[in-house]
């Protein structure tokens, strides 16, 4: 007896064999790729050998081991080679009682029944054995075994999904008791035991604190009690302070204890309480000074009852709300529940009378005087009174409360009451009350079902998305989620399986239960989201690639053509997942020396190789142990070491099919947790990875600081500088230009700055050259062939991607492909569509933002570079063709003329008459301070008869003009001692480019501004902010203190430090114009009117200015400090990127330079390099002596 196991899974990866001769056998096990351990066991016969082996190998296989076969496996550097095996066939049935979707063999002559589709197949098989096979490097073998014939027909193994499979809730026979809506039982009547005063007073010394507040539970309260004892209860109820759970206060405890207990001797308890001292008792004012009094716990309702009749109870319990109510013990109206069992049937239907009288049909609302009538009626079961009331509930967003005790957790209580599946998803769907425990998940299972298994799944997920305080509760409500088995679950699953965290653990469910799965998500891959037809999608990939192909097929047949078509193209003849590995005698020469010279590595375990999409080359795909090659050299090389394999595989592979396989290796890593260690797998975007990860990483860049991932953000903006490409670029630039964090926009612009120095440009100039041409011709146009028929890329209003068909009807989408097109052609055309899609919405944002600000801030060009940049660029062509430019003539009398680039590319000015360039100097983008009324008018009607919709406001855009009084001033007026909201402020101004001030000591704001590049000045708005920060916007009134302009590109500050505020007459109009208008949107005040000589005026003078040769850049010192700088090490960037580090160099622009700081440790200076930086410090302060004499 020999067999060899493997268990693999995105943890694990592993082996297990075990032989047997005569009455010994030898285990021996450990991770693939090492030589294990080995253990030897004896027995006294053969029998006890054999026997005790096929128990442990038994064991093995219902663990989820797998056999890899009983020979040795040779394995090249291309796919790896089996013998052939005839496959056998197992014939053991699996009880619906177990879990049969797990694929167990319980059979051991079963363990490697491999289904093929003939006999020629299977003897010209290369298959890759689920074996514990490594290659020279350490890379494991794929553990899908899969076939490829000499016709070239590929087919994975079969894996026949077992019958019957018997859904489950799996909920526990005890969930399966909870009650949610049954009658109270009533207790027969007994006579009240007689009251020892004495005993009951002593008892009350062994009182604790429970979770929330005391804990009565240990004091026998009965049922059936005298008037005496009663009142004894009321007092105890409404006179106990409150306990503290900490032991150091054990002796306060027992003060307070002892206070009561002298309190209650010392009354007279013959039941005779009024009603009138109740209320007093229970109203009265807390003196905080003198006691620390507990709310009444919902236990008074039963003295209550016994002292003042039930009549008196009901409109108490109704009625009564206390001002001060901590509900750790429950509401009064929620004690009626103690009262029940005792009222009989009489009682209760008179209850049931009273309690209407106290009903309203209105919301209910969190007070307890609202609420309780509706409370009492629940527990009555009063479900048709209730339905009504219910019914008549006001719509509401999902939400969940974090309260076992709010308005919301009451009125989900009052629903599950109703007790009828299609009642409460409807009722608890409209107030959007979302589940917040795996208790209220049992609850909605055994009311609903398997019919709305949707609802939990939103649950869970919003409960994993809240701050940390309140997202525990979510591991045990997903663990109960998982337990169901039902095709029902696996669409629902979806919304999980999204959230990069929750991927790993959900998608084990998938693949434990692919009869279920496969039953679930067929039909999802047409959903209305799109976003849940992709991951249905990408799970039944996965499935696929795992052998249930034939579930699938059969699955399919039973839904609609769509479908049908859906599944065919997307998984069964998907040309990626039915690619042929490359074996011996197919891999290319390159691909092959450059794996066999690498040197051995380990594996890497928990990277499954099967689960990442494959990466093609001339329509093959890299087999398992050249995968795992590449995954070796991916954590090696790391972002920037260098690599023949890495390079090569980037010139040659389908950049589609490495987007796809890196950017699941970066999702399988977040799902772990994002482990540092294993960070190679977020670097290989950089490495490998195309537009599509540009796209795709960037705005998780954006984000991460808020989520405490500063240092992460900062390497995801190392990976979109590897990739290098265009679009990689403009996406680095858009951070530079705007993003919420200073630290991140701080370190996009230095590594800009960095990359255009290299190229001998400017920041604005690079800019410029890194506007991705998507395919476009020179033309700017672009076509989209099927085949049959032909699509024209068109850009729509707003700079949306459009396509127009062969008969000029405009299209927002391509179409799906019908039977007649070519099916390659067609799907190559979608796959340059959706990039192409995705490339332009985000060229669109990040380049109208750009020519806005180029604007504002007097932005020009050379005649020739505005050509071959914008004009007569593929795509910047279509942008340019939607605003009004203005050109300089330096030798013509009219040395500024206005003008539109036409669909024709050529130049009209304002009576569409063509003009030439020839000659002009500059080009630039025209404000509307440069226009007069009559030629805005004009030109508005032309581009109205050409229906041209500028992406920003141009020719409509408000002017304003400073005042004749107002030019000696060195504040804007009417911006001091005025309130705005803070919210308008901050966000408004943000939205519109303005930067937010440093944040002070106390972390609080207190100004924005806002740069000029072109004219040198920077405006200033400052406000009384100290209460303002970044988690503390909304919700309250901001002080204006004054409006102005400061000289150079001032830094966003946290104080005034007495700056030289400019007159307002030294401002370009423009900035000035541009300042007020921005200032006016977020407060709502308003401006002196400007007169048309004013505004000649201010025309006349952009007039000069625009005529006045632009200003030189300034030179950098000898001393690249960006260079240096991003040779630091990672402690450096991070103290270097602190907001309150960082100073600008008026010389170096937006290139970090430190001109002060204070060293505590001198050891934080790790290289010459380093040093060499902080010699051209102008101030160096190091508190401790430098160690190392050779610094």
């Amino acid at each position: 007896m020999k067999h060899q196991l493997i268990y693999q899974d995105a943890t694990s990866n592993k082996f297990w064999n075990i032989e047997a001769a005569g009455n010994t056998f030898t285990v021996t096990y450990g991770k693939i790729g090492t030589n294990g351990q080995t253990q030897t066991k004896s027995f006294d016969t053969e029998e006890k050998c054999l026997k005790e082996a096929q128990k442990l190998l038994s064991e093995k296989l219902k663990k989820g081991y797998q056999s890899s076969g009983e020979t040795d496996i040779a394995v090249s550097t291309a796919s790896p080679k089996s013998e052939e095996k005839k496959p056998t066939k197992n014939n053991t049935e699996t009880s619906p009682t177990k879990n049969a979707e797990s694929e167990q063999i319980t059979d051991p002559s079963a363990a490697n029944d491999v289904a093929v589709e003939s006999k020629s197949e299977t003897k010209n098989a290369k298959t890759q054995v689920r074996s514990a096979a490594i290659s020279g490097n350490g890379a494991v073998v794929d553990k899908t075994p899969q076939t490829h014939s000499k016709n070239g027909i590929h087919s994975f193994e079969k894996k026949q999904l077992k019958e019957p499979v018997a859904k489950t809730l799996g909920l526990s026979e005890e969930d399966l008791r909870i009650k949610t809506s049954a009658a109270v039982p009533i207790t027969p009547k007994e006579a009240p035991q007689p009251f020892d005063l004495k005993t009951r007073i002593e008892k009350l010394s062994s009182l604790k604190r429970g979770d929330w507040d005391v804990d009565w539970i240990k004091q026998d309260i009965p049922l059936f009690m005298s008037k005496e004892e009663a009142h004894f209860w009321f007092l105890v109820f409404s006179k106990m302070e409150t306990l503290d759970d900490n032991a150091y206060e054990e002796k306060k405890n027992q003060y307070r204890i002892q206070k009561l207990q002298n309190f209650l001797s010392s009354q007279t308890l013959d039941g005779n309480l009024s009603l009138e001292k109740a209320m007093t008792l229970l109203e009265r004012e807390e003196d905080n000074w003198k006691e620390n009094r507990i709310t009444p716990p919902c236990y008074i309702t039963l003295p209550f009852y016994v002292l003042f009749g039930l009549e008196k109870t009901i409109h108490f319990l109704a009625t009564y709300h206390l001002k001060k109510q901590y509900r750790g013990t429950g509401t009064y109206a929620e004690g009626f529940a103690s009262l029940l069992p005792i009222l009989d049937e009489s009682e209760r239907a008179y209850c049931k009378e009273w309690i209407k009288l106290y009903f309203k049909p209105k919301e209910l609302e969190s007070e307890e005087a609202a609420i309780a009538p509706f409370l009492i009626a629940m527990n009555l079961g009063m479900k048709e009174e209730l339905l009504s009331i219910v019914e008549s509930w006001k719509d509401r967003k999902p939400a969940r409360s974090h309260s076992s005790h709010s308005d919301s957790e009451y009125r989900k209580n009052i629903i599950f009451q109703l007790d009828d599946s299609e009642i409460v998803i409807r009722n608890m769907r409209k107030i959007g009350h979302l589940l917040d425990s795996a208790e209220e998940i049992k609850r909605w299972l055994l009311i609903t079902q398997y019919s709305d298994l949707e609802w939990v799944a939103l649950s869970i997920k919003e409960v994993f998305n809240s701050s940390s305080y309140y997202r525990d509760p979510y591991k045990e409500m997903l663990k109960l989620f998982l337990r169901i088995k039902a095709p029902e679950i696996a669409k629902p699953l979806l919304y999980l399986y999204a959230i990069p965290k929750l991927a790993a653990e959900t998608k084990s469910w998938f693949l434990e239960n692919p009869h279920f799965a496969i039953e679930g998500l067929v039909p999802a891959v047409l959903d209305g989201d799109k976003k849940i037809s992709e991951l249905a999608i990408d799970i039944l990939q996965s499935l696929f690639a795992r052998g249930y192909g034939e579930g699938i097929v059969q699955e399919k047949e039973k839904h609609s053509a769509e479908i049908q078509e859906k599944i065919k193209n997307e998984i069964l003849e998907n040309s990626t997942l039915t690619a042929e590995p490359f074996d011996d005698s197919t891999t290319p020469e390159w691909l092959s020396d450059s794996i066999q010279a690498l040197p051995k590595t380990k594996p890497i375990a928990w990277v499954v190789s099967e689960e990442l999409p494959p990466i093609l080359v001339q329509k093959r795909k890299l087999s398992a142990i050249q995968v795992a090659a590449v995954l070796s050299e991916l954590k090696e090389k790391g972002l920037e070491g260098n690599s023949p394999l890495l390079k090569s595989l980037k010139e040659q592979a389908e950049q589609v099919s490495l987007d796809d396989f890196v950017w699941k290796l970066f999702e399988a890593w977040i799902s772990l947790g994002a482990p540092n260690k294993d960070k190679w797998a977020f670097t290989a975007l950089g490495r490998l990875g195309g537009d599509r990860i540009a796209l795709k990483l960037t705005p998780l860049i954006k984000v991460w600081p808020g989520e405490s991932q500063h240092q992460r953000a900062v390497l995801g903006l190392e990976i979109l500088k590897t990739i290098g490409s265009d679009t990689a670029l403009m996406q680095l630039n858009g951070i530079a230009q705007k993003v919420k964090f200073k630290g991140l926009k701080e370190m996009a612009n230095t590594f800009m700055e960095s990359i255009a120095k290299k190229k001998g440009l400017k920041k604005s100039e690079l800019e410029d050259r890194v506007v991705p041409d998507c395919g476009l011709d020179e033309e700017g146009k672009r076509e989209f062939d099927f085949g049959p028929r032909t699509f024209q890329f068109v850009l729509g209003p707003d700079l949306k991607p459009m396509v127009k068909d062969e008969d000029g009807k405009l299209k927002d989408d391509l179409p799906k492909p019908n039977s007649k097109d070519d099916a390659d052609l067609a799907n190559a055309s979608l796959e340059e569509w959706k990039l192409m899609k995705k490339q332009i919405r985000e060229i669109g944002k990040i380049q109208a933002q750009r020519m806005e600000q180029a604007m504002v801030t007097g932005r020009r060009w050379k005649v020739e570079e505005w050509e071959m940049l914008l004009a007569k660029h593929p795509l910047m062509t279509h942008i340019a063709k939607t605003l009004l430019w203005w050109v300089c003539f330096p030798d013509r009398e009219k040395s500024i003329e206005v003008f539109r680039l036409t669909e024709e590319r050529d130049y009209a000015d304002i009576y569409d008459k063509s003009l030439n360039l020839q000659g002009g100097a500059y080009v630039g983008i025209v404000h509307p301070l440069l226009l007069s009324q009559e030629e805005k008018k004009s030109w508005g009607q032309l581009f109205s008869d050409y229906e041209i919709i500028p992406p920003f406001l141009q020719l409509g855009r408000p002017v304003y003009v400073l005042s004749e009084e107002d030019k000696l001033k060195r504040e804007i007026p009417g911006f001091t001692n005025s309130k705005v909201k803070a919210e308008l402020l901050v966000f408004g101004l943000e939205k519109m480019g303005w930067s937010r001030g440093a944040a002070g000591d106390g972390g609080g704001i207190d100004e924005h501004s806002i740069q000029f590049f072109g004219d040198d000045v920077t405006a200033v708005i400052r406000y009384d902010g100290d209460d303002l920060s970044y988690g503390n916007i909304g919700g309250q009134d901001l002080e204006l203190e004054g409006a102005y302009f400061v000289k150079g590109l001032r830094e966003p500050s946290c104080y005034e430090d007495k700056e030289t505020k400019l007159s307002l007459e030294e401002i370009n109009p423009i900035a000035f114009s541009e300042t007020l208008h921005s200032l006016l949107q977020v407060t709502g005040f308003s401006y002196a009117a400007s007169n048309e000589n004013s505004l000649k005026e201010a025309a006349n003078m952009l007039l000069q200015n625009l005529k006045t040769p632009e200003k030189k850049e300034e030179v950098f010192d000898e001393v690249d400090y960006t260079e240096i700088y991003n040779g630091f090490s990672a402690a450096w960037k991070k103290l270097l990127s602190d907001d309150h580090q960082i100073t600008k160099s008026k010389n170096h622009k937006n290139i970090p330079k430190i001109t002060r700081i204070y060293i505590r440790s001198s050891d934080k200076i790790t290289s010459i390099e380093e040093l060499k930086y902080f010699t051209k410090l102008e101030e160096l302060t190091i508190s401790e002596p430098i160690k190392d004499a050779s610094v």
